[in-house]
């Protein structure tokens, strides 16, 4: 990834699906939650995709992966399809 002093470090990255959801969290309590599919890909020479628009004295402190309800559901349903029956 290109850095530079205006665009600052990486804080992190995430491999996610068109599906996905992304939360992104400020230290100031700022929470962002955003579709992995509107995020606009860029080419590998491009410095990245804003996402958040922080206040002066604030900055990202972390990003995470969103896990619906539903998501939660049915990866059970599916871990217990996969499991042998009981004895």
């Amino acid at each position: 990834m290109k850095t530079t002093e205006r665009t600052g470090g990486v804080l992190g990255a995430l491999t996610v699906r068109q599906t996905d959801e992304v939360m992104l969290i400020t230290a100031g309590g700022q929470m962002v939650r955003i579709a992995a599919q509107d995020i606009r890909e860029t080419g590998r020479n491009a410095q990245g995709v804003k996402l958040i628009n922080l206040d002066e004295n604030d900055r990202l402190q972390g990003i995470a992966p969103v896990i619906s309800e539903e998501k939660e559901d049915a990866d059970d349903t599916s871990a217990s399809a996969d499991a042998p029956p009981p004895v």
